[in-house]
């Protein structure tokens, strides 16, 4: 395969799997009342918080504009919390409240949920080998960030 087609194929799968998999997480988090969007950002801190905004923008690719919204927002459903960081109150950080943590677990379950169906007709040779080749791609991906670091403007 040529470099412009992989490169084409490469960018039309991801938009597709991203899509899809908005598509999955949309339909697990829509009984209790979350965006997709707003189920990862609660998702992502059940697993790293307190986190600065600015950070969790960037893990979940989202300008600092729009994570900032989004917390907002959670913050009014009381699902987590909003603080200036000790030592540095330039930077707000954010954590789950208890309301938070209450309403992720049974989300996370229910996408886990529908992963595990989605993947049950896989055998284990076949997933492995889906995971070898992303962590190939992601390989490729941080050499060339290594090799080609961002620029100050």
């Amino acid at each position: 395969m040529t470099t412009p087609n992989l490169k084409n194929a490469l960018y039309d799968f991801f938009r597709s799997a991203a899509t899809k998999m908005n598509t999955v997480l949309n339909c697990c988090c829509e009984p209790y009342g979350l965006t997709g969007m707003q189920a990862r950002v609660l998702m992502e801190l059940s697993i790293h918080q307190p986190q600065a905004v600015g950070e969790l923008g960037r893990m979940l690719s989202m300008s600092s504009g729009n994570i900032s919204a989004m917390c907002k927002q959670l913050e009014k459903k009381g699902l987590l919390r909003r603080a200036r960081r000790a030592g540095d109150e330039r930077i707000v950080e954010v954590m789950l409240t208890e309301s938070g943590e209450d309403i992720i677990r049974p989300v996370d379950a229910h996408f886990e949920e529908a992963f595990a169906r989605m993947l049950s007709s896989m055998s284990e040779a076949e997933l492995s080998q889906i995971v070898c080749g992303f962590q190939k791609m992601s390989k490729l991906f941080t050499e060339f960030e290594i090799s080609h670091p961002k620029q100050e403007v």
